[in-house]
């Protein structure tokens, strides 16, 4: 007998217990599966912080059929709303880090204002 903590880990019961509910709630097998291949895309972009090519290495896909999907897929809209967002994020968290790299040199302080780094010359 399986252990029960074993069981609700277990990625194919998650999957039957999706495919009942599916099925219940009148989806084809079309559209579940078009559903299920952007939820995948979109936690796998979230989970590689928006690279593409490290999300087709973990879906074992080709990069091109992943932007091709983010770009055609019925579901498009949504996964670029993702791929967005991500790709926000990470912009945020590079600049402030590249700001925290150039005020911790010497002769560099950062503009009130503008949150902008300047040279003591130019403030």
């Amino acid at each position: 007998m399986k252990n029960p903590r074993n069981q609700r880990d277990d990625p194919t019961l998650l999957i039957d217990e999706v495919a009942q509910r599916m099925v219940l709630a009148g989806m084809t097998l079309d559209d579940g599966a078009e559903e299920i291949r952007s939820r995948m895309l979109a936690a796998a972009l979230k989970q590689q912080h928006g690279n593409i090519c490290r999300v087709a290495r973990q879906l074992r896909m080709h990069r091109n059929t992943i932007s091709r999907n983010l770009h055609e897929s019925p579901h498009s809209a949504r996964l670029m709303h993702t791929l967005r967002e991500i790709r926000e994020q990470n912009a945020g968290s590079r600049f402030a880090r590249r700001m925290q790299r150039e005020n911790a040199g010497l002769g560099k302080h950062v503009h009130p204002s503008l949150g902008a780094v300047m040279n003591d010359k130019a403030a």
